[in-house]
């Protein structure tokens, strides 16, 4: 369905952040409570952002938000999630 949101894993009372990613790009998660931080950033979630996200580390990318650290260093790596988010959502 046109405009449908996927998640890739099954929403748990113990899950951590959104699992509502979509590419092609999206603003956000409709429904979601982001921290002002990243509610306020105005940027499209895409391929270029979420590679840049987690090569630097969500403390770089985005200075101030909630968001645990996790790097993926590889950019092989990189790309196998967002080719995996992109055929999955």
């Amino acid at each position: 369905v046109e405009g449908e949101v996927r998640t890739i894993c099954e929403r748990r009372s113990t899950s951590i952040g959104n699992t509502g990613i979509q590419i092609p790009s999206r603003k956000g998660y409709p429904g979601y409570l982001y921290s002002d931080t990243v509610a306020n950033l105005g940027i499209d979630w895409d391929e270029g952002t979420i590679d840049r996200l987690f090569d630097l580390g969500p403390d770089h990318f985005i200075p101030g938000s909630k968001m645990p650290m996790q790097r993926i260093v590889s950019p092989d790596d990189r790309r196998d999630l967002i080719d995996f988010l992109r055929d999955n959502t």
